[in-house]
């Protein structure tokens, strides 16, 4: 008995208190990216999203909310309900301070649960990761702020906070103030992120174990605003400013932490919308593997409010019933998993792109169809014969194809993944 003890001393003695802490519980970083496709992936060619792609599992994420263009906020706010959310642009902190600061309160949480409730999803709880996180330390880290002094303290600028508030809109520790900014007249609005305050708060925070962290790398949202207005030379230089910022927290956590990089939103700059980047990388992931969820039961393709269950099946906690998502998982795939990406955004957008012409063209076969019905209903009325041969046969096609639509287009979308 005495000799395990003393070996039990000798290997407190040895291993430091902060190893064996973070043995027992592991750290979560989810990284948001505005506007990123895997098409901009093959092109820039950003060495730790290759990297990560490589060591971990690869999917596409559908970014759609309530509404067809899903805003930053309205990303982060899903992620954070776990459902689907919208959120107005005058939500953002009720202070906005330069230096790290802890209990950042959220403005304008009711506004996001009326949105949630016009919706349909009156139980859906914005906050919910957060709330079932409690005993967790949560912080978010990033300004997409559009100048070094936005026209308002509220709004998109802070949108990363949505992801991190509890149900009560306060977000245990916070560096999203001006410091993580730096002026530089070559950027877009003059700022650009400052990646040494970045990679120094996410040290920091997952110093902590336990700690679950959201990332916005800030750069990739002011391109994306510069994009809109029709500049999009910005675009490639933040997508790899954000790169080393997914880079520095892969090299602050350990194989048994998640990492998790996810697009929250389709790029501003083009009208159709497309699917983005997810990524999941850490323990229980394997390389080369396709992520799906019970969400979409489709090869390599997730959901925004699949993100908190995910995170809460890493940590072995249970999912609220609040949350709608279901957690990502992966299965084995051979294929190339960024070329398909591309191919499966290239698919969605045309399928997105054909399905208003198609549905109007539904309609006007039906409107047909029934005029013809009405026609030969009349010649029958009035003791005339239906036609037969060719006219009848047409009809009864019409008639067929009319009903069989639906169904076909469905089993059609199911086949393109």
């Amino acid at each position: 008995m005495k000799r395990a003890l003393a070996a039990l001393a000798m290997l407190a003695a040895i291993v430091p208190a902060g190893a064996v802490r973070a043995q027992e519980c592991s750290n979560v970083v989810v990284i948001g990216l505005a506007g990123v496709t895997w098409g901009d992936v093959q092109r820039v060619q950003p060495p730790q999203i290759l990297e990560l792609a490589e060591e971990g599992a690869v999917g596409s994420v559908s970014v759609r909310t309530n509404t067809s263009r899903t805003t930053y906020a309205s990303g982060f706010a899903t992620i954070g309900a776990g459902a689907r959310m919208d959120a107005p642009k005058s939500v953002g902190p009720a202070e906005l301070g330069n230096k790290r600061a802890t209990g950042v309160r959220v403005q304008g949480v009711d506004a996001i649960r009326e949105l949630a409730l016009a919706a349909g999803y009156s139980t859906s709880v914005p906050g919910a990761l957060a709330t079932t996180l409690a005993d967790r330390p949560v912080a978010a880290i990033g300004s997409s702020a559009l100048g070094a002094e936005p026209a308002s303290p509220v709004g998109v600028d802070v949108p990363v906070l949505l992801a991190a508030m509890d149900d009560h809109g306060l977000v245990d520790r916070a560096a999203v103030g001006g410091d993580v900014l730096e002026a530089d007249p070559g950027s877009p609005f003059g700022v650009r992120t400052d990646l040494d305050v970045v990679e120094g708060a996410l040290r920091d925070f997952l110093d902590d174990p336990c700690s679950v962290v959201f990332l916005d790398p800030g750069d990739l949202v002011r391109a994306d605003a510069l994009a809109r207005l029709g500049d999009e030379s910005a675009r490639d230089e933040a997508l790899l400013s954000a790169d080393r910022q997914i880079g520095a927290a892969a090299e602050a956590l350990d194989r048994d932490d998640l990492l998790l990089v996810v697009t929250v939103t389709s790029p501003r700059s083009d009208d159709r919308t497309h699917l983005g980047v997810a990524i999941a990388w850490g323990t229980g992931v394997y390389p080369g593997d396709s992520l799906e969820s019970a969400s979409t039961r489709k090869a390599g393709l997730v959901t925004l409010p699949d993100v908190a269950p995910t995170v809460l099946q890493h940590l072995e906690i249970a999912r609220p019933t609040s949350m709608l998502g279901r957690p990502w998982f992966g299965r084995p795939h051979l294929v190339d998993p960024v070329a398909e990406a591309v191919d499966l955004d290239e698919e969605s957008v045309f399928s997105y792109g054909v399905q208003p012409g198609v549905a109007t063209g539904f309609v006007v076969a039906q409107v047909a169809a029934y005029v013809v019905l009405l026609a030969l209903f009349g010649l029958r009325r009035r003791g005339r014969a239906i036609p037969a041969g060719v006219p009848a046969t047409a009809l009864e096609v019409v008639a067929l194809a009319v009903a069989a639509f639906p169904l076909a287009s469905y089993l059609a979308m199911a086949g393109m993944t």
